[in-house]
């Protein structure tokens, strides 16, 4: 017999979809579990979109936990933000947390959305109470990925669009991100590979991703020990996206934080290492 599998849709069903308008913004959430005491809030990646978060949500509502999960500007049903910095992002994510009413005890970002936390953090926009987990973050990111943002800034917006959607692409993508040999990790990165082609703008994510090249949030002061004592780091030992040598730049930059290493995940922890991540912060 198969592995039992249980879509993203449907651990959905346990989420509520919110929308909240503020003078800073509109935020499209997923949240869950809203009368803990505790809370988490879940950013996700650079072309995903908040479904994504469902996994770990899930894991932290067994914890205890009220889940706030957004949609990134010009992702899912979040308008677009034509950020050309990290600041800028930096500035949406506080404004986030406003938006939200609450000051999270833990703040996760997935991949690109680490970025975003770590500039909310240099820039002393963080909550002392806030712990912050920065899960696969990319200070370097990997020639394959490069290449591939760079052929796609090169396409028309509907051209590229198209590419980026068609199941050749699709396909390519599960396979080199997906390591672990669990089924439902390659499928849920299938079904939100799919989930996302009514809405996904292949350009919106060429242009975030490439602040990481131009305005790389990573070169700055890294925070005080206090801060970076509230600070996990999560990689996976297979991880193809975040360069090998990621994982010491980033010891490097905070020797005084907590660096957890998932035995054969790779980039797409959310999926590949979801109890990890929420086990990370006791």
């Amino acid at each position: 017999m198969g592995q039992s599998h249980t879509t993203l849709v449907e651990i959905g069903k346990n989420f509520t979809e919110k929308t909240t308008k503020t003078a800073n913004g509109t935020f499209c959430w997923l949240v869950a579990n809203e009368k803990a005491e505790k809370t988490v809030l879940l950013v996700h990646g650079v072309t995903g979109n908040k479904l994504d978060m469902v996994v770990v949500g899930n894991e932290y509502v067994r914890r205890g936990y009220a889940v706030y999960a957004p949609d990134l500007p010009g992702h899912g049903s979040a308008p677009v933000l034509g950020a050309d910095t990290f600041d800028a992002l930096g500035d949406w994510l506080s404004s986030c947390i406003k938006a939200m009413g609450r000051i999270p005890d833990i703040l996760i970002g997935n991949s690109f959305a680490s970025g975003i936390c770590y500039n909310l953090v240099t820039r002393g926009l963080a909550a002392e109470k806030t712990h912050i987990i920065l899960a696969c973050p990319t200070p370097r990111v990997a020639w394959s990925s490069r290449a591939l943002r760079a052929a796609g800034g090169l396409l028309p917006r509907s051209i590229g669009t198209a590419a980026y959607n068609s199941s050749r692409a699709i396909n390519t993508r599960v396979t080199y991100l997906s390591k672990v040999s669990d089924v439902s990790p390659k499928k849920w990165l299938k079904e939100s590979e799919n989930h996302k082609i009514p809405f996904i703008d292949a350009k919106v994510g060429n242009h975030m991703s490439m602040l990481l090249e131009t305005d790389n949030p990573y070169e700055v002061v890294p925070p005080e020990r206090a801060v970076q004592e509230r600070i996990t780091v999560i990689f996976g030992t297979k991880d193809n996206v975040a360069t090998k040598r990621s994982f010491g730049r980033m010891r490097r930059l905070l020797p005084f934080s907590r660096m957890l290493i998932v035995p054969g995940a790779g980039h797409i922890l959310h999926f590949e290492a979801a109890e990890q991540i929420a086990d990370a912060i006791s």
